[in-house]
């Protein structure tokens, strides 16, 4: 519980597990999430270094890097989802800052996060995650910064588009913040302004 590693890596049998697991499952991207790995990563950072050994290319998520506290079911589901969106947002994400700095962008290219605030593209590469529902998450903090602006310290703010009416909270000025989230049945923990759908078309 305090970090110290009681028991050594097999990194023999990892490594012939991460193998077959990319030869003969092929697959785009391996999660790994480890009991004690927000206490110490050093398990989880090097079995990304052996998969990346064997597969440069593999999008590799560690839980100690997406969701680092305790909760192992929490942080598995995280670590989980962000693995199974990484291979597509990196293509993405790469794609349009291609095509941006092709076109003499002159501003850095920022990504949108779920917690009302933007990233790198670096950063979002590696946690893409934090991007879902980052839209409405942009509206309520534009909401926010709106209603400073305009002296209104509470302000009931929505989003409605043509899939989803989403609503959130400006409170003392401040979009309201929620630590767990659900993703159909599955919930996880990661910072993020809350804005719930109450009714879809």
């Amino acid at each position: 519980r305090n970090g110290r590693i009681v028991a050594p890596l097999d990194e023999a049998r990892a490594r012939e597990t991460i193998r077959d697991l990319i030869e003969n499952q092929r697959i785009e991207a391996l999660a790994i999430c480890l009991l004690w790995s927000f206490r110490n990563p050093a398990h989880e950072q090097r079995l990304a270094q052996i998969a990346r050994e064997l597969s440069p290319g593999l999008f590799v998520s560690l839980s100690s890097e997406v969701a680092p506290q305790l909760g192992e079911y929490e942080r598995t589901v995280a670590t989980v989802i962000n693995a199974y969106v990484g291979p597509a947002s990196v293509r993405y994400l790469r794609d349009t800052a291609k095509r941006l700095e092709a076109r003499s962008l002159a501003s850095p290219f920022l990504v949108m996060q779920s917690s009302g605030g933007v990233a790198p593209v670096s950063a979002a590469e590696r946690k893409p995650l934090v991007t879902l529902d980052s839209g409405p998450a942009g509206g309520l903090a534009g909401a926010a910064s709106l209603s400073r602006l305009r002296g209104d310290a509470n302000v009931i703010a929505t989003d409605m588009g043509g899939t989803s009416f989403d609503v959130g909270l400006v409170v003392a000025g401040e979009p309201v913040m929620a630590e767990t989230r659900t993703l159909s049945q599955y919930t996880y923990r990661t910072p993020h302004l809350d804005v719930r759908s109450i009714a879809c078309c």
